[in-house]
Protein backbone atom coordinates (compact mmCIF):
# COMPACT_ATOMS: atom_id res chain seq x y z
CA UNK A 1 0.00 0.00 0.00
CA UNK A 2 2.81 2.38 0.82
CA UNK A 3 4.49 1.65 -2.51
CA UNK A 4 1.26 2.49 -4.33
CA UNK A 5 0.95 5.73 -2.36
CA UNK A 6 4.53 6.63 -3.28
CA UNK A 7 3.88 6.04 -6.98
CA UNK A 8 0.60 7.97 -6.99
CA UNK A 9 2.20 10.89 -5.11
CA UNK A 10 5.08 10.98 -7.59
CA UNK A 11 2.67 10.94 -10.54
CA UNK A 12 0.60 13.76 -9.05
CA UNK A 13 3.79 15.76 -8.49
CA UNK A 14 4.74 15.33 -12.15
CA UNK A 15 1.32 16.49 -13.33
CA UNK A 16 1.50 19.46 -10.96
CA UNK A 17 4.84 20.51 -12.46
CA UNK A 18 3.43 20.09 -15.97
CA UNK A 19 0.45 22.25 -15.03
CA UNK A 20 2.77 24.90 -13.55
CA UNK A 21 4.67 24.99 -16.84
CA UNK A 22 1.53 24.79 -19.02
CA UNK A 23 2.85 21.57 -20.53
CA UNK A 24 0.01 19.16 -19.81
CA UNK A 25 0.00 16.73 -22.77
CA UNK A 26 -3.78 16.41 -22.94
CA UNK A 27 -4.65 20.09 -22.62
CA UNK A 28 -7.06 21.25 -25.33
CA UNK A 29 -10.44 20.63 -26.94
CA UNK A 30 -11.36 17.12 -28.04
CA UNK A 31 -14.27 15.58 -29.88
CA UNK A 32 -15.93 12.48 -28.52
CA UNK A 33 -19.07 10.41 -29.08
CA UNK A 34 -20.63 12.50 -26.29
CA UNK A 35 -19.74 15.84 -27.86
CA UNK A 36 -16.93 18.33 -27.53
CA UNK A 37 -14.82 17.95 -24.39
CA UNK A 38 -12.58 20.74 -23.15
CA UNK A 39 -9.74 19.60 -20.94
CA UNK A 40 -8.20 22.53 -19.08
CA UNK A 41 -5.06 22.91 -17.05
CA UNK A 42 -6.78 24.25 -13.92
CA UNK A 43 -3.93 24.48 -11.48
CA UNK A 44 -6.07 24.05 -8.37
CA UNK A 45 -7.04 20.51 -9.45
CA UNK A 46 -3.44 19.38 -9.56
CA UNK A 47 -2.51 21.25 -6.38
CA UNK A 48 -5.34 19.55 -4.47
CA UNK A 49 -4.48 16.17 -5.95
CA UNK A 50 -0.82 16.45 -4.97
CA UNK A 51 -1.55 17.77 -1.47
CA UNK A 52 -4.13 15.03 -0.85
CA UNK A 53 -1.77 12.30 -2.03
CA UNK A 54 1.04 13.73 0.10
CA UNK A 55 -1.22 13.77 3.17
CA UNK A 56 -2.19 10.14 2.53
CA UNK A 57 1.44 9.12 2.12
CA UNK A 58 2.42 10.81 5.39
CA UNK A 59 -0.44 9.06 7.12
CA UNK A 60 0.53 5.66 5.78
CA UNK A 61 4.17 6.10 6.68
CA UNK A 62 3.93 7.72 10.10
CA UNK A 63 0.53 6.76 11.49
CA UNK A 64 0.05 3.25 10.11
CA UNK A 65 -2.82 4.39 7.93
CA UNK A 66 -4.95 5.86 10.73
CA UNK A 67 -6.49 8.93 9.12
CA UNK A 68 -7.98 10.17 12.39
CA UNK A 69 -4.48 10.94 13.65
CA UNK A 70 -4.22 13.70 11.07
CA UNK A 71 -6.39 15.73 13.45
CA UNK A 72 -5.62 14.19 16.83
CA UNK A 73 -1.86 14.27 16.36
CA UNK A 74 -1.21 17.33 14.19
CA UNK A 75 2.22 18.43 13.03
CA UNK A 76 3.17 21.72 11.35
CA UNK A 77 3.53 19.95 8.00
CA UNK A 78 0.12 18.30 8.22
CA UNK A 79 -1.53 21.56 9.26
CA UNK A 80 0.11 23.34 6.34
CA UNK A 81 -1.01 20.69 3.83
CA UNK A 82 -4.54 20.50 5.23
CA UNK A 83 -4.91 24.29 5.13
CA UNK A 84 -3.58 24.33 1.56
CA UNK A 85 -6.09 21.66 0.57
CA UNK A 86 -9.02 23.62 1.99
CA UNK A 87 -7.84 26.99 0.68
CA UNK A 88 -7.28 25.65 -2.85
CA UNK A 89 -10.52 23.68 -3.06
CA UNK A 90 -12.65 26.47 -4.54
CA UNK A 91 -10.34 26.52 -7.55
CA UNK A 92 -10.65 30.20 -8.39
CA UNK A 93 -9.26 33.59 -7.56
CA UNK A 94 -11.39 35.98 -5.51
CA UNK A 95 -9.56 39.27 -5.86
CA UNK A 96 -9.83 42.78 -7.25
CA UNK A 97 -7.69 45.35 -9.03
CA UNK A 98 -5.79 45.92 -5.78
CA UNK A 99 -4.12 42.51 -6.13
CA UNK A 100 -2.98 42.98 -9.75
CA UNK A 101 0.44 44.49 -8.84
CA UNK A 102 1.25 41.53 -6.59
CA UNK A 103 0.16 39.16 -9.37
CA UNK A 104 2.66 40.48 -11.89
CA UNK A 105 5.51 41.62 -9.63
CA UNK A 106 7.14 38.14 -9.54
CA UNK A 107 7.25 38.12 -13.35
CA UNK A 108 9.27 41.32 -13.57
CA UNK A 109 11.55 40.40 -10.65
CA UNK A 110 12.37 36.92 -11.98
CA UNK A 111 12.79 37.98 -15.62
CA UNK A 112 14.15 41.52 -15.53
CA UNK A 113 15.36 41.76 -11.91
CA UNK A 114 13.55 45.04 -11.31
CA UNK A 115 10.31 46.31 -9.81
CA UNK A 116 8.87 48.37 -12.68
CA UNK A 117 5.91 47.32 -14.81
CA UNK A 118 7.12 48.86 -18.07
CA UNK A 119 6.94 45.56 -19.93
CA UNK A 120 3.29 44.97 -19.01
CA UNK A 121 1.84 47.37 -21.55
CA UNK A 122 -1.42 45.42 -21.58
CA UNK A 123 -2.14 46.95 -18.17
CA UNK A 124 -1.98 50.59 -19.25
CA UNK A 125 -1.57 50.98 -23.03
CA UNK A 126 -5.25 51.58 -23.88
CA UNK A 127 -6.61 53.02 -20.64
CA UNK A 128 -3.90 55.29 -19.31
CA UNK A 129 -2.30 54.74 -15.92
CA UNK A 130 -4.57 52.55 -13.76
CA UNK A 131 -5.18 53.32 -10.10
CA UNK A 132 -2.88 50.52 -8.91
CA UNK A 133 0.14 51.95 -10.79
CA UNK A 134 1.87 55.31 -10.87
CA UNK A 135 4.35 56.90 -13.26
CA UNK A 136 7.67 58.04 -11.79
CA UNK A 137 10.83 58.93 -13.76
CA UNK A 138 9.31 57.40 -16.91
CA UNK A 139 8.68 54.05 -15.19
CA UNK A 140 5.41 52.42 -14.23
CA UNK A 141 5.58 51.30 -10.60
CA UNK A 142 3.09 49.44 -8.37
CA UNK A 143 1.15 51.59 -5.95
CA UNK A 144 1.07 48.96 -3.20
CA UNK A 145 3.97 47.60 -1.07
CA UNK A 146 5.88 44.70 -2.66
CA UNK A 147 5.77 42.17 0.18
CA UNK A 148 2.93 40.05 -1.21
CA UNK A 149 4.73 39.72 -4.54
CA UNK A 150 8.06 39.03 -2.87
CA UNK A 151 6.61 36.24 -0.74
CA UNK A 152 5.07 34.75 -3.89
CA UNK A 153 8.42 34.42 -5.67
CA UNK A 154 9.02 30.74 -4.77
CA UNK A 155 5.58 29.80 -6.11
CA UNK A 156 6.11 31.66 -9.38
CA UNK A 157 9.71 30.64 -9.95
CA UNK A 158 9.19 27.36 -11.80
CA UNK A 159 6.41 28.72 -14.01
CA UNK A 160 8.17 31.96 -14.94
CA UNK A 161 11.44 30.25 -15.76
CA UNK A 162 9.49 27.66 -17.78
CA UNK A 163 8.31 30.41 -20.12
CA UNK A 164 4.78 31.09 -18.86
CA UNK A 165 3.67 34.50 -20.15
CA UNK A 166 2.19 37.18 -17.88
CA UNK A 167 -0.86 37.29 -20.12
CA UNK A 168 -1.53 33.60 -19.54
CA UNK A 169 -4.56 32.57 -17.54
CA UNK A 170 -2.12 30.70 -15.32
CA UNK A 171 -1.08 34.05 -13.81
CA UNK A 172 -4.32 34.24 -11.82
CA UNK A 173 -3.92 30.61 -10.73
CA UNK A 174 -0.40 31.37 -9.51
CA UNK A 175 -1.74 34.33 -7.54
CA UNK A 176 -4.34 32.12 -5.90
CA UNK A 177 -1.75 29.43 -5.10
CA UNK A 178 0.61 32.03 -3.64
CA UNK A 179 -2.11 33.52 -1.44
CA UNK A 180 -3.09 30.08 -0.16
CA UNK A 181 0.55 29.26 0.58
CA UNK A 182 1.13 32.48 2.54
CA UNK A 183 -2.10 32.03 4.52
CA UNK A 184 -1.27 28.39 5.29
CA UNK A 185 2.19 29.50 6.43
CA UNK A 186 0.66 31.93 8.91
CA UNK A 187 -1.53 29.09 10.25
CA UNK A 188 1.53 26.95 10.94
CA UNK A 189 3.49 29.76 12.61
CA UNK A 190 0.52 30.64 14.80
CA UNK A 191 0.13 27.01 15.87
CA UNK A 192 3.83 26.78 16.75
CA UNK A 193 3.44 29.94 18.83
CA UNK A 194 0.32 28.75 20.64
CA UNK A 195 1.93 25.43 21.55
CA UNK A 196 4.43 27.42 23.62
CA UNK A 197 1.64 29.33 25.36
CA UNK A 198 -0.94 26.62 26.08
CA UNK A 199 -1.63 22.91 25.70
CA UNK A 200 -1.82 21.18 22.35
CA UNK A 201 -5.62 20.81 22.29
CA UNK A 202 -6.20 24.51 22.95
CA UNK A 203 -3.53 25.45 20.42
CA UNK A 204 -5.19 23.32 17.75
CA UNK A 205 -8.65 24.72 18.51
CA UNK A 206 -7.52 28.34 18.33
CA UNK A 207 -5.50 27.66 15.17
CA UNK A 208 -8.50 26.00 13.50
CA UNK A 209 -10.71 28.99 14.34
CA UNK A 210 -8.07 31.32 12.94
CA UNK A 211 -7.54 29.27 9.78
CA UNK A 212 -11.17 28.67 8.81
CA UNK A 213 -13.29 31.08 10.85
CA UNK A 214 -11.68 34.42 10.10
CA UNK A 215 -10.67 36.58 7.16
CA UNK A 216 -7.65 34.33 6.69
CA UNK A 217 -9.93 31.93 4.82
CA UNK A 218 -12.29 34.39 3.16
CA UNK A 219 -9.74 37.07 2.17
CA UNK A 220 -6.06 36.29 2.72
CA UNK A 221 -6.15 32.84 1.08
CA UNK A 222 -8.16 33.97 -1.94
CA UNK A 223 -5.84 36.53 -3.58
CA UNK A 224 -2.59 38.40 -2.95
CA UNK A 225 -4.04 41.09 -0.75
CA UNK A 226 -1.82 42.79 1.83
CA UNK A 227 -3.72 40.90 4.55
CA UNK A 228 -1.84 37.62 4.03
CA UNK A 229 1.70 38.98 4.44
CA UNK A 230 0.55 41.08 7.40
CA UNK A 231 -0.87 38.02 9.18
CA UNK A 232 2.27 36.01 8.45
CA UNK A 233 4.55 38.78 9.75
CA UNK A 234 2.41 39.22 12.86
CA UNK A 235 2.42 35.48 13.58
CA UNK A 236 6.20 35.37 13.08
CA UNK A 237 6.61 38.33 15.47
CA UNK A 238 4.57 36.57 18.14
CA UNK A 239 6.56 33.37 17.70
CA UNK A 240 9.90 35.14 18.04
CA UNK A 241 8.75 37.10 21.09
CA UNK A 242 7.45 34.01 22.84
CA UNK A 243 10.47 31.90 22.01
CA UNK A 244 12.67 34.85 22.94
CA UNK A 245 11.67 34.29 26.56
CA UNK A 246 13.74 31.09 26.42
CA UNK A 247 16.31 31.93 23.75
CA UNK A 248 17.32 35.57 23.83
CA UNK A 249 18.41 35.77 20.20
CA UNK A 250 14.81 35.32 19.03
CA UNK A 251 13.88 38.59 20.71
CA UNK A 252 16.18 40.31 18.25
CA UNK A 253 14.70 38.40 15.32
CA UNK A 254 11.25 39.67 16.33
CA UNK A 255 12.19 43.19 15.31
CA UNK A 256 12.47 42.29 11.62
CA UNK A 257 8.85 41.33 11.02
CA UNK A 258 7.19 44.42 12.54
CA UNK A 259 9.55 46.43 10.34
CA UNK A 260 8.08 44.71 7.29
CA UNK A 261 4.53 45.17 8.56
CA UNK A 262 5.07 48.88 9.15
CA UNK A 263 5.20 49.35 5.38
CA UNK A 264 1.78 47.72 4.87
CA UNK A 265 -1.41 49.82 4.77
CA UNK A 266 -2.61 50.54 8.30
CA UNK A 267 -6.25 50.75 7.22
CA UNK A 268 -6.51 47.01 6.57
CA UNK A 269 -7.99 45.16 9.59
CA UNK A 270 -5.11 42.66 10.08
CA UNK A 271 -2.62 45.53 9.98
CA UNK A 272 -4.17 47.60 12.75
CA UNK A 273 -2.15 45.86 15.45
CA UNK A 274 0.87 47.69 14.00
CA UNK A 275 -0.34 50.55 16.14
CA UNK A 276 0.56 48.57 19.22
CA UNK A 277 3.80 47.33 20.74
CA UNK A 278 4.00 43.71 21.87
CA UNK A 279 5.70 42.91 25.15
CA UNK A 280 6.22 39.36 26.46
CA UNK A 281 6.46 38.99 30.22
CA UNK A 282 6.61 36.01 32.59
CA UNK A 283 3.46 34.89 34.36
CA UNK A 284 3.43 34.64 38.14
CA UNK A 285 1.15 31.59 38.01
CA UNK A 286 2.64 29.70 35.10
CA UNK A 287 5.97 28.93 33.49
CA UNK A 288 4.53 30.04 30.15
CA UNK A 289 5.06 33.65 28.96
CA UNK A 290 2.19 36.05 28.38
CA UNK A 291 1.87 38.89 25.89
CA UNK A 292 0.87 42.47 26.60
CA UNK A 293 -0.19 45.18 24.15
CA UNK A 294 0.31 48.90 24.57
CA UNK A 295 -0.14 51.76 22.07
CA UNK A 296 2.96 52.64 20.11
CA UNK A 297 4.43 56.11 20.75
CA UNK A 298 2.89 58.73 18.51
CA UNK A 299 -0.07 56.54 17.56
CA UNK A 300 -3.02 56.85 19.95
CA UNK A 301 -5.28 53.83 20.54
CA UNK A 302 -8.28 55.55 19.00
CA UNK A 303 -6.44 55.63 15.67
CA UNK A 304 -7.21 51.94 15.29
Amino acid sequence: MRAVADVVTAISAVFLLLALAERLPFYGIYSSPFGVIKVGSKLAVWVCAFVLMLLMEITLRRENGQLTRLLTRPTPLRLFLFAMLVYSANGRLIGAVDTIPARYLPFTILREFDFDFDEFDFLFSNRGVPAYLFLAHDHYLPFFPPFAGLLALPVYMFSVWSGVAPTSSLATDLEKLSASTIAAGSVVVLYMTLKRLTNEAAALLITTLYAFGTGTFSISAQALWQHGPSELFLAATLYCLVRGMEERRYSAYAGFFPGCRSHLPIHEPPDRLTAYDLHPFPSARSDRPLLAFRPSPGRPPDSV
